[in-house]
């Protein structure tokens, strides 16, 4: 096994390792991670197969598992698009209305089923000679060519979903579009290898294309899963990285430090965030500027979301009123409502989140202390 090999096994197991992860991540959007994981385990198997293939191309596993690929090509891009379509419109897979997106995986298995049952020794025979082509319908470098073509599809399909039927609805658009973007490159690496292979300048260099591509994916989301896993807990990149979104927004240090502190003197003083319908809109009216600067001075002043700044504020009312014996008749749900909560379960998820306890526990342990 050479460095590149080592280099593309290393992330096959990280892949598998990221899909575990996403799996068992406990999210609002636990539906679409589990989907993303099951993307991030095909790229593992496809890239497990292409190191096992490059180490020795006729051992006994290469073989065993070749043209197996071509399943896993055949989803890539059903996979994708659904992974998409459930974070912009929160909708599931259902198969009567998507069966026809399986059609690809179903051909493949109908072109190679021969192949894929023939014993190990005859199959050996078979891709030695170069005569899989006899136990196939359609030719099987035709079916995987047509494959590629159709994740370029699928690259615009999702594409032209998320950035023009949900583009006012949805603030997922900025991470979906950047995997949008990454996906297109994935598929283009399909292309490209077939194109390589079948005008006859094919090398063995050629082959990490299509593996370099999807380390770009998993590398990505490895980044974000890991350092910004709140991406995959529904917010956008926009909000992780307020440069990208502030870029050209106009404001001045001076006067982003002027705003900061007229939105403490705002918040500290007349207490909005104890409203529960408080917008951003509302609290940008008060500093008598735009929405969007208002966005901007919340994100590059706390690092943080203007809903993640209220509920931070909100929850530092809760632990005053919690600590406060004048309070102790007060139950959970009269608390929640009195610091701009409008239901409890978001109040108990907020205070878990930022206290690391329940809010019972909390006053508990508080109560025990002062005792």
């Amino acid at each position: 096994m050479n460095l590149f090999e080592g280099f593309f096994f290393a992330f096959a197991i990280q892949s598998a390792i990221l899909a575990l992860f996403l799996f068992l991540k406990k999210s609002s959007q636990k539906y679409q991670n589990r989907i993303w994981s099951i993307f991030l385990i095909l790229f593992s198997l496809n890239l497990i197969y292409n190191v096992l293939y490059w180490v020795n191309s006729v051992s006994q596993y290469s073989i065993f598992l070749s043209w197996g690929y071509a399943l896993l090509l055949s989803l890539y891009g059903p996979l994708f698009f659904f992974y998409i379509r459930s974070l912009i419109s929160k909708r599931q897979i259902t198969l009567k209305k998507d069966f026809y997106h399986f059609t690809p995986f179903l051909f493949v298995l109908i072109n190679f089923i021969r192949y894929y049952i023939l014993p190990l020794e005859e199959k050996t025979q078979v891709y030695l000679k170069g005569d899989v082509q006899n136990y196939t319908l359609a030719s099987p470098f035709a079916v995987c060519f047509g494959l590629s073509i159709g994740l370029i599809f699928y690259s615009f399909l999702t594409y032209r979903m998320g950035l023009k039927k949900y583009w006012n609805d949805i603030e997922m658009k900025a991470w979906s579009n950047s995997a949008v973007i990454f996906f297109l490159v994935f598929a283009l690496s399909w292309v490209i290898f077939y194109i390589i292979t079948t005008s006859g300048l094919y090398t063995p260099e050629a082959d990490y294309i299509i593996s370099f591509a999807m380390v770009l994916m998993i590398g990505l989301t490895t980044y974000f899963g890991f350092f910004h896993s709140d991406v995959f807990n529904g917010k956008p990149l926009k909000k992780i990285f307020p440069a990208i979104k502030y870029k050209n927004s106009g404001l001045s240090k001076k006067v982003m430090i002027d705003l900061k502190e007229k939105l403490s003197d705002v918040i500290t003083n007349e207490q909005l965030y104890l409203d529960c319908e408080l917008k951003l809109i509302d609290l940008a009216d008060k500093l008598n500027i735009s929405r969007h600067h208002a966005s901007q001075v919340i994100n590059e002043s706390y690092g943080v979301s203007f809903y993640a700044f209220i509920n931070k504020l909100r929850i530092e009312e809760a632990e005053k009123i919690l600590t406060d014996t004048k309070y102790k008749n007060l139950n959970i749900t009269d608390i929640a409502f009195k610091c701009g909560f409008n239901n409890r379960v978001s109040f108990y998820n907020s205070f878990r989140k930022h206290v690391g306890m329940t809010p019972l526990d909390f006053r508990s342990m508080k109560m025990r202390a002062a005792s």
